[in-house]
């Protein structure tokens, strides 16, 4: 059985594309009059590309990412173990301390605005809510937020393996709402299951083992890698 490796955060993010719903869609092609039928299933998976640049060890305090690097493919062995992947773009909806919640990531600011030197902020504890109890393959729940949470289409939420985006918002009450969502719920929620709208991940494996070939510069402390994910429905 494949063993879930955490995404090495000192491996860090240095670009990566939206995650997108690749689904299973087929056409007959288009008529003489150029009509075109397109069918597919509302199954789908989360594909997602991250960038990270990995070096050698050159000054007193710097992460060997290299090391790092060879050490985490040591463990997940190309595609034959999966990853949790931080899905690195959730900065938008409002928390409830009223910063976006990307902020909550390492970059909340001291009150004159300013950041640490090294560009970094301060950290918060994210944002999390609840769900009432939904059976998997369901595409609607209700989910309880914290006060002042501001949530709307095209958002995320995670329960810490899987990632799903909302399609629609109806409030019920107070800050509990109906929620649409894609893809269908790949494990039931139980009765006050926790919810991630920051810090989303996903369980997911490598699309190809080649990525392994890291190309580096003649000096051997410089390489960047282009990882190309789908998630691992199990």
């Amino acid at each position: 059985m494949a063993t879930i490796y955490d995404w090495p955060l000192v491996l860090g993010n240095h670009g990566h594309t939206l995650p997108y719903l690749e689904k299973q869609v087929a056409s007959s092609g288009a008529t003489l009059s150029g009509n075109e039928r397109v069918i597919g299933t509302d199954a789908g998976r989360w594909r997602y590309t991250l960038q990270t640049r990995i070096w050698s060890k050159k000054f007193a305090g710097d992460a060997d990412r290299l090391l790092a690097w060879r050490g985490f493919m040591a463990l997940v062995q190309g595609r034959l173990n999966l990853i949790r992947v931080p899905f690195f773009d959730s900065s938008d909806f409002i928390a409830a301390n009223g910063l976006p919640a990307s902020l909550t990531a390492g970059q909340i600011p001291y009150s004159n605005g300013k950041l640490h030197s090294n560009g970094m902020g301060f950290a918060g504890p994210g944002v999390n809510g609840t769900a009432s109890v939904t059976a998997a393959g369901a595409t609607t729940t209700q989910l309880t937020l914290p006060t002042g949470v501001v949530i709307q289409p095209g958002q995320w939420f995670s329960d810490g393996d899987r990632a799903y985006q909302i399609q629609s918002v109806a409030l019920v009450s107070g800050t509990t709402y109906t929620v649409q969502f894609v893809p269908r719920l790949r494990a039931a929620f139980t009765a006050g299951q926790v919810v991630r709208f920051t810090k989303i991940s996903c369980v997911m494996r490598l699309v190809d083992e080649s990525i392994q070939r890291v190309p580096m510069t003649p000096a051997s402390v410089l390489g960047q890698i282009d990882l190309d994910f789908t998630e691992a429905l199990l």
